[in-house]
């Protein structure tokens, strides 16, 4: 406080908000929907269904864990400040009704994920497969990766051996793709 600076806060009991403005509107034609408190670092689509206005990324539902028992600095403070585990990071949809007014929220996997990628021609429009890193816990780590089927509710994990670590991995179409699986992802692997 003395520098003038302060310390961010995750207000629980607030809900979040998320304008959606349309492609060639202005500040006068934000809609605004709430839904449950949260803090997002990656999304991983967003596209329209009618009505609805559907948005799938990494929900964290504990942005600020609860860090008492831990040492006040070094690298198990420094690792537990950014652990997704502890942060409760999971992939989930938003589903803003532009007619209602409403919005619906659905959990799309409860295991511990982030970075959600997918093939980059699909963005904006509706589509079938995201990849999704999964992290050691306890740390900033990422040490395999999941596949979802989104229309099925289908998934694959890919885990790497003990000591290896992964980047995120964005999604590379293959040269003649034949559909929208049809690639890799590309990822440095330690």
């Amino acid at each position: 406080l003395k520098k003038g600076q302060h310390r961010l806060k995750f207000h629980r009991d607030v809900p979040a908000r998320f304008g959606v403005i349309p492609r060639r509107g202005t500040s006068r034609d934000i809609k605004w929907f709430e839904g449950m408190p949260c803090y997002i670092l990656h999304l991983a689509n967003t596209y329209e269904v009618g009505d609805e206005v559907i948005m799938d990324g990494a929900i964290q539902t504990n942005p600020v864990p609860d860090l008492s028992g831990l040492p006040k600095e070094g690298y198990d403070r420094m690792h537990a400040l950014l652990s997704m585990d502890l942060q409760e990071t999971r992939m989930h949809r938003w589903r803003f009704n532009m007619r209602t007014g409403q919005t619906a929220e659905q959990r799309l996997d409860d295991r511990v994920l982030e970075f959600g990628m997918i093939n980059p021609r699909v963005a904006g429009r509706k589509y079938r497969y995201a990849y999704s890193t999964t992290t050691k816990p306890g740390w900033f780590l990422f040490n395999g990766f999941v596949k979802h089927d989104l229309e099925t509710g289908e998934s694959w994990n890919v885990q790497l051996p003990e000591g290896r670590f992964a980047s995120e991995a964005p999604f590379v179409p293959r040269i003649n793709a034949k559909d929208e699986d049809d690639g890799y992802l590309v990822s440095f692997i330690i």
